[in-house]
């Protein structure tokens, strides 16, 4: 494979609106030495050269470490699915204990501190709330299908012998 640009190469002449003449060193010396201008580009030594008003920084910003975590955790409030960099990911929406509710935090499971504790209360009460929510939704529909039952015939009840049973 061949670099896709090569050079820096002086420009002799500009030959009409549209194509340069170059002087090639001996390796190039097969090619024809007129170009496009649409393949010239401007070279640089450095990039000082390129952008010339721009203010170099003597001495980098000094880099403070503050503590990410505002303290253990109270308690997962909420879940949610993102996606970031093309991947699914859970977070959790987390409480920690002497902040207000302003301070939560949307957290990955693994930047949790004691994640696997504070998941597992979670998910357990999840379950439990989940079933709470089931059980009258589950007599509404039961008691539903009880009333459309009682309006069969019974011809339309399927006879079993004895030998089905």
């Amino acid at each position: 494979m061949r670099d896709s640009v090569v050079g820096p190469f002086t420009i002799i002449k500009l030959i009409g609106k549209n194509a340069v003449e170059v002087s090639l060193p001996e390796e190039f010396s097969r090619k024809h030495p007129v170009f496009p201008v649409s393949l010239v580009k401007p070279h640089f030594k450095t990039e000082e050269d390129k952008l010339p008003s721009r203010q170099k920084n003597p001495t980098p910003p000094e880099i403070v470490e503050v503590e990410d975590s505002p303290g253990p955790v109270k308690k997962i409030i909420k879940a949610r699915k993102i996606r970031l960099n093309g991947k699914a990911q859970r977070q959790y929406l987390v409480s920690f204990k002497k902040q207000t509710e302003d301070k939560d935090k949307w957290l990955a499971e693994d930047a949790m501190p004691d994640g696997n504790l504070h998941l597992r209360r979670y998910r357990a009460s999840r379950r439990t709330e989940n079933f709470i929510n089931y059980e009258p939704l589950k007599r509404e529909v039961m008691s539903a299908y009880d009333s459309k039952q009682e309006h069969k015939h019974d011809s339309q009840i399927p006879k079993y012998h004895k030998s089905m049973v």
